[in-house]
């Protein structure tokens, strides 16, 4: 198998912080446990395949037998008793995206093309017995861009697919079942998200996970077999993707590996978790020894989990590594005999494990013998069992609301071995849980894994949003439901934008940027790139009631929507359509009922009832792109010169606003009516300058450079009481 997955930085504000003790120490990636592991088998090579043959999909299927499903939408099978691979012809079908086998042995072949369809849809079946294809039943929908597809063989025999496509810039996902008994498909929930892997545990539960470049998270969804529906998972701590993922004996799922961060560059990493689908919970395990993305990974016969190759530090890897969920350790596995960086990983019958890959434009096969002995010493294990306590040391908590005995509460932990965090306020945090303690008894337990936004507590049902998808979850569950975006009938945005109307039933998935207590105000757009204009929607944390307020876009990459008591603010285009030329700050009533342009400004800060602003109408000669500090009531009436060389960033202290002019290098504190300024300290360009970096309610802090060359002359805080300075860092 070859996943993906990701980790992000998210910034969020909470009303009350306490700083707390320590619950779990963080596990050092350099302390990670690696022992040398009793032989399970060695690696030999497989010939056959083409050269530069890039593999989309393969399957076990006879007694020791597999399927390779090439780019070309060739099928091969290889044979373990001759250890050759063989091209199966006769098939009608080309680019085929996904295999899965039928109950009867047989092979469905899912997601293709066929000369009488534009699109992909096509999907037919190869018998071993007689070798020979027959066409299949059509997927319920032409997918018109080459999809991404992934396909499992559930407990009950039908077929589960996922799917995803991107067509003028928007992301498509989709999910059917195939019942082999009625050749005859249909489509399962509506999802938002389809993940880059299905791993499918012994019970008929399926994970369905991974990120692709631009994912700034981590979610996914869970099928539960019981329920035969598709669940939402909680968001994994980290953004990783890429990552390597098994099911574990015991119902768990393992990620392993995987790349930090969105974006197109590949940061390979040691981390592994857990996911227990019965606390629908992520818990951190010990690292591996070896930093890899794009790696795979197996069940082996005797419990164990095995990580083959990946994308390392340095390039392709032919390393394995062996978990031991018992121990909680990792140890040394075979070594393959060639690198293997984005390897599908295929367990035979037999239980032999086969490896493809290609790399540099050669096809790498090779099969791992499983030593019989193995599947004889069980390691039995139960993770779902253990509870999962808090990871890190408590940064900050925020309280909710409370039920009973029960208070819920956010926590955030930071994590010393985690290399990305986020903020609140001043505090940095790593994870971030929901979490209810009891106040009579003073039992505590996790109630929500991963970032969220907490938004109301009504009538026994918990609303937040999470990952950008509006949830609900009643008291006591586990899974929350997805909220759905409203039929046209309940939504006066779907009835005069049509955008929302194709949307309708899909989960609701836009963000949130404000909430006054009903409304939560946000951005929409319809394509995927996140950087792309948004225009102003809200909707009520039920889900219900989307309204579009404004067809006035935010900037390209959209900025925050500021909510200041009845009216929205944010950043449009100008006239002429050129950013380097400023932005129009725009106010909406929060209704949608009036809108308005107030000035051209390149930023802008809201306190105390008046709009504080760069006027790019009233330029800093000195200085290309800026303008002069002013500020204005929130309806963009009395407007006053603060500052005529401009500001940076704005700090508020009272009535005092401290800045850092963007001509001279010099940090003022002016009254916030403008009447009083002071200087605090004279930057001359000639000779050297100062960039303010923070303010708290005693002192600031500053860089000092040389005017002539830029260079750093050293880090100083300055007394605002008696304007001593003192150097702090050189």
């Amino acid at each position: 198998m070859n996943n993906r997955l990701k980790r992000s930085a998210l910034i969020i504000s909470a009303a009350a912080f306490v700083l707390s003790a320590l619950i779990e120490s963080p596990v050092p990636a350099a302390a990670a446990s690696v022992q040398t592991s009793q032989s399970i088998g060695s690696f030999s090579l497989i010939k056959g395949l083409p050269e530069g043959t890039y593999i989309g999909s393969t399957l076990a299927y006879g007694k020791s037998k597999a399927a390779a499903l090439i780019q070309d939408g060739s099928l091969y099978s290889y044979d373990r008793a001759a250890n050759t691979w063989t091209r199966l012809k006769g098939s009608r079908v080309s680019e085929g995206q996904a295999l899965a086998l039928l109950p009867d042995g047989k092979i469905l072949v899912i997601g293709g093309k066929s000369p009488a369809v534009h699109g992909y849809s096509s999907n037919e079946i190869y018998d071993p017995a007689s070798q020979s294809f027959e066409p299949a039943a059509s997927l319920p929908h032409v997918i018109p861009e080459l999809p991404h597809m992934k396909a499992v063989t559930l407990t009950d025999g039908k077929i589960l697919v996922t799917a995803s496509y991107t067509q003028y810039g928007v992301r498509h996902a989709r999910s059917y079942l195939y019942d082999a008994k009625s050749n005859s498909w249909s489509e399962m929930d509506k999802i938002a998200y389809a993940g880059n892997e299905l791993v499918m545990d012994q019970a008929g539960n399926v994970l369905s996970y991974g990120g692709g470049l631009h994912d700034g998270f981590s979610h996914g969804q869970y099928y539960n077999s019981k329920t035969q529906h598709l669940q939402t998972i909680s968001g994994l701590p980290y953004v990783l993707r890429f990552s390597a993922a098994a099911p574990l004996a015991d119902g768990t799922y393992m990620l392993a590996g995987g790349s930090y961060g969105p974006g197109a560059s590949v940061n390979p990493s040691t981390a592994a978790l857990i996911f227990l689908p019965q606390k629908n919970q992520w818990k951190v395990i010990a690292f591996m020894k070896e930093a890899r993305a794009y790696a795979g990974a197996a069940l082996l016969p005797d419990g164990r989990i095995l990580v083959v190759g990946g994308q390392g530090v340095n390039g392709a890897l032919h390393t394995t590594e062996i978990y031991n969920p018992l121990t909680g350790k990792w140890s040394d596995g075979p070594r393959m005999k060639q690198r293997q960086g984005s390897p599908l990983v295929t367990v035979l019958a037999n239980g032999s494990i086969m490896v493809t890959d290609v790399q540099g434009g050669s096809t790498s096969a090779e099969i791992l013998t499983i030593k019989p002995e193995l599947s004889r010493q069980k390691v039995k294990y139960d993770l779902n069992g253990k509870a999962v306590p808090l990871r890190g040391k408590i940064a900050a908590t925020a309280t909710h609301f409370k039920s009973g005995d029960w208070i819920y509460r956010a926590k955030y932990m930071f994590e010393h071995d985690v290399d990305a965090y986020s903020t609140v306020g001043q505090i940095k945090y790593t994870r971030m849980y929901m979490v209810r303690e009891n106040s009579r008894t003073g039992a505590s337990e996790i109630v929500l894994d991963g970032s969220y936004k907490f938004l109301k507590f009504e009538k026994g049902l918990v609303y937040f949003i999470q990952e950008g998808y509006l949830k609900k979850m009643k008291l006591g569950d586990r899974y929350a439901e997805v909220l759905k975006v409203p039929a046209a009938s309940d939504s006066s945005a779907a009835q005069e934008d049509s955008t929302f109307a194709q949307h309708a039933g899909m989960p609701m998935q836009f963000g949130y940027q404000q909430f006054d207590g009903e409304y939560v105000y946000a951005w929409w757009s319809n394509g995927m790139d996140p950087n792309l204009p948004g225009y102003p929607v809200r909707y009520r944390y039920t889900g219900t009631d989307l309204e579009l307020l404004s067809h006035t876009p935010g900037t390209k990459f959209r900025g925050e929507l500021v909510k200041h008591g009845d009216n929205l603010y944010y950043l449009t285009g100008n006239e002429e359509g050129d950013q380097e030329k400023g932005y129009l700050l725009h106010m909406l009533r929060k209704d949608g009922s009036a809108e308005k342009d107030l000035a051209l400004v390149d930023s802008f800060q809201i306190y105390n009832s008046r709009i504080y602003y760069s006027d790019l109408k009233d330029p800093i000669k000195s200085v290309l792109s800026a303008g002069k500090l002013y500020s204005m009531r929130t309806d963009g009436s009395d407007k006053r010169l603060l500052s005529s060389q401009g500001a940076g960033k704005l700090y508020f202290q009272g009535n005092t606003v401290i800045f850092e002019t963007f001509d001279t290098g010099t940090i003022m504190r002016v009254s916030t009516d403008g009447r009083k300024k002071e200087v605090l300290l004279q930057g001359n360009p000639s000779r050297h300058v100062y960039h303010l970096t923070g303010v708290t309610k005693d002192y600031l802090t500053y860089n000092k450079h040389a005017g002539s060359d830029g260079r750093w002359l050293g880090t100083y805080k300055l007394n605002l009481q008696t304007l001593k300075a003192t150097r702090i860092e050189s």
